[in-house]
């Protein structure tokens, strides 16, 4: 690895955050949160936030610079696309940018309990 491609790295990130959202979405759907997503970032703890979004970026940096990104080629992955085909590395960097912002969010990031949980009925 010679240079880290920007546009890999924003791509990676930006399919992290989509998994830290849909972390929010399933404890929503599950009842152990209330509130909106707003809520839940910047009102409920924005501490555990901030964190989330560095462990995120940290991660990001650090897979870009060790090469990891490099599989992520989104140009072949869109013409692979269109016969319906995806090509493996750059699915496996996709998923992995997905499950690290869900077990980012997951481990830091818990929201207020809803009513229910904490015994308010």
């Amino acid at each position: 690895m010679q240079s880290i491609n920007l546009f890999s790295l924003v791509v990676f990130i930006g399919f992290a955050f989509i998994g830290a959202v849909s972390h929010w979405e399933s404890k929503k759907r599950r009842g152990e949160i209330q509130g909106n997503l707003v809520a839940y970032l910047f009102d409920d703890s924005p501490g555990s936030t901030g964190m989330t979004v560095f462990v995120i970026i940290g991660a990001a940096i650090t897979a870009a610079m060790t090469g990891a990104l490099d599989g992520l080629d989104l140009e072949v992955a869109w013409a692979y696309l269109r016969v319906g085909n995806i090509p493996m590395p750059t699915a496996h960097v996709l998923i992995g940018a997905f499950t690290l912002g869900w077990a980012a969010d997951s481990g830091i990031n818990k929201g207020k309990a809803s009513n229910q949980e904490a015994g308010h009925e």
